[in-house]
């Protein structure tokens, strides 16, 4: 009983410490992007893309969004978490780039399969950050099949609901929205 009493004070200063309404905000001075990336394949086990975003005005900058079936982008709906990442990039003011996606799907276990089918899908699409500001640049939902590709999408409505599921998240004062091509625009691979 007093191992009992002693978990369930502790269970209330954790829940205690928790914010109750938690933001968004940038370090001062700098910039937040927001981007996710999904993917779907009939290789429900090792299908993956990995994003590379560079910095233009600052060459050595480099960030990857690495997404894959087994990763889960968890809401607070009723509904099945899709899977996915979204990358929170705190950036310093200036031009990026999304330059593309390495893909892979098939390889069909944890060693080297000769049927992998690894691709890359080129993406080259600019987006700017400024200072104080938080942009959201929306969501590559890769396919990965016979026919690789990315299309993108304006998943904000899932994107706030995983923030908010996973870091608590409430409210982004001064969110912008600037989807890195129009919605629904398909990049194919190489």
């Amino acid at each position: 009983m007093k191992a009992l009493t002693v978990l369930g004070c502790i269970g209330l200063v954790a829940c205690a410490s928790v914010p109750q309404s938690a933001g968004l905000l940038p370090a001062s001075g700098d910039g937040i992007a927001l981007i996710s990336a999904t993917v779907d394949s009939t290789d429900k086990v090792t299908a993956k893309a990995e994003t590379d975003i560079r910095g233009v005005d600052d060459p050595a900058f480099r960030a990857k969004l690495y997404a894959s079936r087994r990763d889960v982008l968890r809401t607070t709906t009723a509904q099945s978490d899709p899977n996915g990442q979204l990358a929170v990039l705190d950036l310093k003011p200036g031009r990026y780039v999304v330059v593309g996606a390495y893909t892979s799907w098939g390889a069909g276990g944890m060693g080297v399969d000769s049927n992998a089918r690894q691709t890359f899908i080129p993406i080259g699409r600019e987006f700017e950050v400024k200072a104080g500001e938080v942009v959201y640049l929306g969501s590559l939902a890769f396919t990965l099949d016979n026919n690789e590709r990315a299309t993108v999408r304006n998943a904000w409505a899932r994107d706030a609901s995983h923030l908010q599921a996973t870091r608590g998240v409430q409210q982004i004062n001064g969110l912008t929205t600037r989807l890195i091509a129009p919605e629904g625009e398909v990049f194919r691979r190489r």
